[in-house]
């Protein structure tokens, strides 16, 4: 009984800590990513969800305890590297808020701002409907799965410890940003040139009628012209959505490797 307890207690302090530092990586992905940082998913769920990952994934990460190298900064580095891979994914998120902010300020929707508990900040309804839709188009594309996959491979190609080089994530960063507001444009398109037009007409209109109050007759006008672009163009948002989603993985194994380089 004595020798079992020994053996458990060996075990313990060798794996504890282990557990908990990988842990910390898969918090920090928790933190950013889509899906699993939505503000409808509750806290103890998301904390089980994690946890239950890092323990289905721990016997194959062939980790060890990194020496020479202070906890503090361990611990800080793990989180960091979680929350940057969850960054690179929650971008599709951020890809929807955006071209829904750029399309809603032209609708006239700015002026409606709600609370969005997903994002901490105030944004109008079409923010958060375009967002949600790039939620729905990554995972019925198995986003999720592809976060897991991407955490399962970071343990391995940039083990516990392994220090950060922020310069080496430069490049990836740059063009990673380049795409994710070049998508937002692409899903924006619609809606900028259509309220363009309208605007156009509602000059001539001013100009050619002036007794009608433009301005009162406009805000209509925008709103029901945007809502007949976001009927008639919600498959090309989803195709754009689907073709963003699409290259996340590449991002993903591309912030890997550069960890695993440094």
């Amino acid at each position: 009984m004595n020798l079992n307890l020994e053996a458990i207690a060996a075990i313990s302090q060798k794996h504890v800590p282990l557990f908990g530092l990988a842990a910390l990586r898969a918090s920090g992905l928790a933190i950013t990513a889509p899906m699993f940082a939505h503000y409808a998913l509750p806290r103890s769920v998301r904390n089980w969800l994690m946890l239950s990952m890092v323990f289905a994934l721990y016997p194959t990460m062939n980790i060890v305890m990194p020496t020479g190298v202070a906890l503090p900064l361990v611990i800080a580095q793990e989180l960091a590297i979680g929350i940057l891979m969850g960054f690179v994914a929650g971008t599709v998120v951020l890809v929807g808020t955006y071209a829904g902010r750029l399309a809603g300020v032209q609708m006239g929707f700015g002026m409606a701002s709600v609370v969005d508990p997903a994002q901490g900040e105030e944004g109008a309804q079409l923010d958060r409907l375009q967002s949600l839709i790039m939620l729905v188009v990554f995972v019925s594309l198995g986003g999720h799965l592809v976060m897991i996959g991407a955490l399962h491979k970071s343990y391995l190609l940039a083990p516990i410890g392994t220090p950060i080089a922020p310069v080496d994530l430069i490049d990836g960063f740059l063009t990673l940003m380049f795409g994710m507001f070049r998508s937002a444009l692409e899903i924006a398109a619609p809606f900028l040139v259509t309220t363009m037009l309208v605007e156009v007409g509602l000059g001539i209109l001013a100009r050619s009628a002036p007794q009608i109050n433009i301005m009162n007759v406009g805000f209509g006008v925008r709103i029901f012209v945007g809502l007949i672009v976001i009927v008639v163009f919600l498959p090309v948002y989803v195709l754009i959505a689907s073709h963003y989603v699409e290259t996340i993985p590449g991002h993903l194994s591309s912030l890997i490797q550069a960890l695993g380089e440094n």
